[in-house]
């Protein structure tokens, strides 16, 4: 998919690029070496410009009352935010697990997501931007972070 001059790769159940993921984290300073390794797995849309990365979508998947949720990690350097790519990624999450569910691959489902840009909280909060995207806010993580959710 393209969205400007960026393109986001879905990856989910396929194999990525592993090293180039781990070093988009950890030259930005945006995850250990360690946790990169262990959530590399978890990616499922990869962000290029200009073929480098510039951002990366994760979904952990775990289960709560017999339904299956994603727990979603947005992350976009630096340099790339304010451009849309948040709702552009967003968007293309949500299209690509209903059509999952739409299709009877998962179950009932949901995605959970937890905001760790502070410009992006504050117009979440402030602004209501993920009301339209269907999101609920589910209140802060232990980390102090916006959490939302989307249930399908």
């Amino acid at each position: 998919m393209q969205y400007n001059q960026y393109r986001l790769v879905d990856v989910y159940g396929r194999e990525a690029d592993h090293s180039k993921v781990i070093n988009y984290w950890v030259s930005n300073n945006l995850l250990s070496m360690s946790e990169a390794q262990k959530r590399v797995s978890e990616v499922i849309l990869i962000i290029f410009y200009a073929e480098c990365i510039v951002g990366v979508i994760t979904a952990a998947s775990f289960f709560k009352d017999r339904k299956k949720y994603f727990y979603g990690r947005i992350s976009i350097a630096k340099k790339h935010r304010g451009t849309r790519l948040f709702f552009i990624a967003w968007k293309f999450i949500l299209e690509k697990l209903s059509h999952r569910k739409n299709s009877g691959e998962i179950n009932q489902c949901g995605l959970v997501v937890e905001l760790s840009n502070p410009k992006l909280t504050s117009l979440a909060v402030k602004k209501r931007v993920l009301q339209p995207l269907k999101a609920v806010p589910l209140g802060l993580s232990k980390n102090r972070m916006q959490v939302w959710l989307y249930e399908f």
